[in-house]
């Protein structure tokens, strides 16, 4: 494993043991600047370096290279090109829902939505 999989690993051990925010987004910051100074197009492989579903969110960089906007609930969204090998990749067979079992989220937290005046 490379440097940057092991402070990604600490940074979400950092979260889910609940550290100050300030603990948390020093650390983050540390990492993009080391990860910042890469361009991902030289590198084989990149992802969603906090996903939760782990090594099957990283992928051949060559999928990332070319991008088109994609319309859900009125918002526009990026998206890879070859869409369907991303999703397969990560989930397997996305277009059937998975058993009542494993109908769960894979997040270690619980997010909420504030208004703000």
């Amino acid at each position: 494993m490379n440097e940057s999989y092991y402070e990604q690993k600490r940074i979400k051990n950092m979260i889910s043991e609940k550290k100050t925010s300030n603990e948390i987004f020093r650390n983050i910051r540390m990492l993009w600047d080391k990860l910042e100074k890469k361009n991902y197009q030289d590198c084989k492989y990149c992802g969603n370096v906090f996903g939760p579903y782990g090594y099957k969110e990283i992928l051949q960089s060559e999928i990332f290279s070319e991008k088109d906007n994609y319309n859900f609930e009125n918002t526009k969204f990026w998206r890879p090109i070859d869409s369907k090998l991303y999703l397969t990749h990560i989930y397997g067979n996305y277009l059937e829902y998975p058993p009542l079992d494993k109908r769960k989220s894979p997040h270690i937290w619980k997010g909420y939505w504030r208004n703000t005046i």
